[in-house]
């Protein structure tokens, strides 16, 4: 009789193929970005939930939420009355844009008219280029709808991600949006898949001569090193030489809460020097996290080996059994 024998090798090959598959979608950082109430017709994106609070009155018309009026410009409306756009610091990253939810409605809730709005994806530094676009039709509502909007789209970002809402000349009537509050928590959905860039600049340095002889009063001579056009750009989550370790702690400590909760530092609020700190700091933390993946790995292969030459062992000692 002979006995089925398990394939060792099949098993461990199909084993560290699915923990190698998962290894770059456990690396990548989904972000929900809120969009918050701070200005018109220009606010920003947070990663901080939105606080509890009655939906305000965004741009004086007398009516809760934002009402934007009807546009034939698209994404280059500059009109204040037309568009709403919110924005969120990504440069040098990339990302991918997932979806938009947020809750609109016909102007006075006019359930007799259709209306048509478009969100656009765009990339602001400081000029804007087109990324992407999605749009949503609404009929027959007579209160605030959630509407979601599907980009999914990665891109490079060189600047600013920008969320900018306008609605369609084609719609009977202007349109209501309502965002920045715990009941209409309007959000945009992205996975960062690259780390931003932060660019530096060093510090010029001046270095003091003393005087040539004590009986001399000579004036001081001045040397200064012009450093001011030299820019060091620093990746963030590439390893670069040198012992320097900053604990995470430190980083965070220097952002403000909201970046904190997304682990993205905004590069104008930092000085050079912790321009520096940020960059080795997530170097060091992304070399880690590759270590300890290539640790598992290693366990794995190894229990997974043991397995396999116990189980060989039992087979030909079976097999010998069976022969005598």
């Amino acid at each position: 009789m002979t006995r089925p024998r398990l394939s060792v090798a099949m098993t461990l090959v199909a084993l560290i193929s699915v923990f190698v598959a998962g290894i770059p979608t456990a690396m990548a950082a989904s972000t929900t970005l809120y969009l918050r109430g701070d200005g018109v017709p220009g606010a920003t994106m947070s990663a901080s939930p939105p606080p509890s609070m009655q939906l305000p009155d965004y741009d004086g018309s007398g009516d809760r939420g934002r009402k934007i009026d009807k546009s034939g410009n698209g994404s280059s409306e500059t009109n204040p009355g037309k568009h709403q756009r919110w924005e969120h610091h990504a440069e040098g990253g990339t990302i991918t844009v997932q979806d938009l939810v947020i809750w609109a409605a016909p102007k006075d809730f006019d359930v007799g008219k259709e209306v048509r709005f478009t969100a656009w994806i765009l990339d602001c530094d400081p000029t804007c280029d087109y990324v992407a676009h999605a749009s949503k039709t609404l009929d027959d509502t007579d209160s605030w709808k959630s509407v979601t909007l599907t980009f999914g789209v990665t891109h490079t970002f060189k600047g600013k991600v920008v969320v900018k809402v306008t609605v369609s000349d084609q719609s009977d009537d202007d349109m209501w949006f309502a965002y920045g509050t715990n009941q209409y928590p309007a959000s945009l959905k992205i996975v960062y898949t690259g780390a931003p860039t932060t660019t530096t600049t060093a510090p010029a340095t001046t270095t003091t001569t003393a005087p040539v002889t004590p009986t001399t009063t000579a004036p001081h001579t001045t040397t200064t090193t012009d450093e001011a056009n030299v820019e060091d750009e620093l990746t963030l989550g590439v390893s670069e030489p040198g012992p320097m370790r900053v604990s995470p702690v430190l980083v965070l400590s220097m952002a403000t809460p909201e970046d904190s909760a997304i682990g993205a530092i905004d590069p104008g609020r930092l000085r050079p020097q912790e321009g520096l700190k940020v960059a080795f700091s997530t170097a060091t933390e992304m070399i880690e996290s590759y270590w300890g993946l290539a640790v598992s790995l290693g366990g794995l292969m190894t229990l997974l080996l043991m397995v396999g030459f116990k189980r060989v062992n039992e087979d030909v000692s079976y097999d010998s059994e069976a022969g005598e």
